[in-house]
């Protein structure tokens, strides 16, 4: 009976199972039936498929909401594709994270935000073989874009606030880290999917212009109005103070 199950479409309610396994208890029981109903030759088969679709950054975890009201088509990604691999993961990904990056950043009680255009990035990079998302915000007027100047205690802010917003998200950030060699916001921090470098041929690889190929993901806001810095000061508020749970 095992061997009639077809194997592409379980594989594909596998993934789905594995983005939504914080979630739900029922999502573990289908787990045990679906694989259950299989041999254990093709149980086995599934679940390497399965780690093999992961590894290749192929999840598409669910894009939440946004905190800041930002529309979908404003995430704009550098397009880069590996043997026609797009990324979904890191796109999903990258799209949560930069809105939860623009609430911190714009909520800082103790700086004074620009009110001309800011640029949000996220990018993958590797360091010492491990992939980290890598977030930059800068400003903008007219050609010139500038780094956002932050202080340590900005720093902190950030940091501090982007964790507590990612896991609202559903996204679990381990170690912070940012550089703190000037008066910028360059924050760094292990990547948060199943994404393995090695499993993505010409991933980081050095494209004809001797730079290497990461995908980057970004975000312009092109006025910082006072109805937006309430709304990130808001995020800051429910993360903090509204109910325990997830955005849906």
């Amino acid at each position: 009976m095992g061997g009639s199950v077809s194997i592409p479409s379980i594989l594909l309610i596998l993934a789905q199972i594995v983005q939504e396994w914080p979630k739900k208890r029922l999502l573990r029981i289908a787990w045990r039936e679906l694989t259950m109903s299989l041999s254990k030759e093709a149980r086995e088969r599934v679940l390497s498929d399965l780690k093999e679709h992961v590894e290749q950054g192929l999840l598409c975890p669910e894009v939440k909401p946004s905190l800041m009201g930002i529309p979908p088509e404003n995430f704009v990604s550098n397009g880069l594709k590996f043997s026609g691999n797009p990324l979904p993961e890191f796109s999903s990904i990258s799209r949560n994270i930069l809105d939860c990056f623009a609430a911190a950043v714009l909520s800082i009680p103790f700086i004074e935000v620009p009110r001309s255009r800011v640029i949000l990035r996220c990018r993958l990079r590797e360091d010492d073989g491990e992939l980290m998302l890598c977030l930059a915000s800068m400003q903008g007027s007219g050609a010139t874009i500038l780094p956002l100047e932050l202080t340590t205690d900005g720093e902190v802010w950030v940091a501090t606030h982007l964790r507590l917003l990612s896991a609202v998200k559903g996204i679990s950030l381990g170690n912070i880290y940012w550089d703190r060699s000037g008066l910028h916001s360059f924050f760094f921090m292990g990547y948060p999917g199943g994404l393995v470098r090695a499993k993505v041929p010409g991933l980081g690889d050095q494209d004809e212009d001797g730079k290497p190929r990461w995908p980057e993901c970004e975000v312009v806001l092109e006025q910082i109005s006072p109805a937006l810095l309430n709304l990130a000061k808001s995020s800051i508020s429910f993360v903090k103070t509204g109910p325990a749970g997830t955005v849906q």
